[in-house]
């Protein structure tokens, strides 16, 4: 493993304008200067005060008219917040799965997906997906911020770097996780 470069933080990303979309607690540091910006508040954890940031009024309005009447635990909710936080649809598609489990009581298919989970960090974009799936959600991640930094997934507790568009590297970690994941 070769752990070596921080990369960019999410404040970072939505501030340089990489990351379409910012969501943060009232108990982060950033949060106050943050109110700056247009803002909606989410309510996905009891007695915690949440606000998606947005770079624009537009963007705000945009995320507004999309939600409107969706209650903001649904599966549904989830799907929108993901792909408006610029996470890749097969990531969003594979928590929705997990959240909808969960409601459902489906806790030994949960416990099958949550041993699939590998995380992702690239460009100010944190995220987790299927180990199934981290070739197609690398890619779609290195074709959509095009930044040639480096991108660390994590597998359990590991954190494995690759180079961007290291495609030997990310098939290999394709395989690990294959066997990890699956043993």
């Amino acid at each position: 493993m070769n752990v070596r470069c921080k990369g960019m933080n999410e404040i970072e990303a939505f501030l340089n304008g990489i990351k379409p979309t910012l969501l943060l607690a009232e108990q982060q540091k950033p949060f106050t200067t943050m109110l700056a910006y247009p803002n909606a508040e989410i309510h996905l954890i009891p007695n915690r005060r949440q606000c998606l940031f947005f770079p624009t009024e537009e963007k705000m309005r945009e995320w507004q008219e999309r939600t409107a009447g969706i209650t903001h635990t649904t599966p549904e909710f989830h799907r929108e917040l993901g792909l408006t936080l610029g996470y890749p649809p097969k990531a969003v598609d594979f928590y929705v799965r997990r959240v909808k489990c969960e409601q459902e009581g489906r806790l030994n298919e949960l416990k099958r997906l949550k041993l699939k989970v590998v995380g992702m960090h690239y460009a100010g974009i944190s995220c987790n997906g299927s180990g199934d799936d981290i070739i197609h959600n690398v890619r779609w991640l290195w074709d959509r911020y095009r930044l040639a930094e480096p991108l660390k997934v994590r597998i359990d507790t590991s954190f494995i770097t690759v180079d961007y568009r290291d495609e030997k590297v990310l098939t290999g970690i394709a395989e690990e996780t294959t066997v990890t994941l699956v043993s």
